[in-house]
């Protein structure tokens, strides 16, 4: 019995810490808006994520519709979201505050 709820509890604390834990990606700078590919994820029913050049991967919360574009390069400032867990089975879910599309030929 004892080894049952000692699995239990360990079990809890691992799930927690992984979905409360936010912005893992030593990175990112916050000052700057991020440069970012929007991906499609195929995990349930599939989603949306933007993925930095490092490749770490952010869930955004309401990504708009004319930013779900596989491979579209953005530039975006956001906030970090700890508090909400990934749909996406993702540690970094984010709140998107600005958002556009990169010119990417400048580069």
């Amino acid at each position: 019995m004892k080894l049952v709820l000692g699995l239990v509890l360990a079990t809890t604390v691992i799930r927690s810490s992984t979905c409360s834990a936010n912005l893992t990606d030593p990175n990112v700078d916050r000052d700057d808006p991020m440069l970012a590919e929007v991906r499609f994820v195929n995990v349930g029913g599939g989603c949306w994520v933007l993925s930095n050049k490092y490749g770490h991967r952010y869930e955004p919360m309401q990504l708009p519709d004319e930013f779900k574009q596989e491979g579209l390069q953005v530039l975006v400032r956001y906030r970090s979201r700890g508090d909400v867990g990934s749909v996406c089975q993702l540690r970094d879910v984010i709140e998107i505050e600005e958002i556009e599309t990169a010119d990417v030929s400048a580069n």
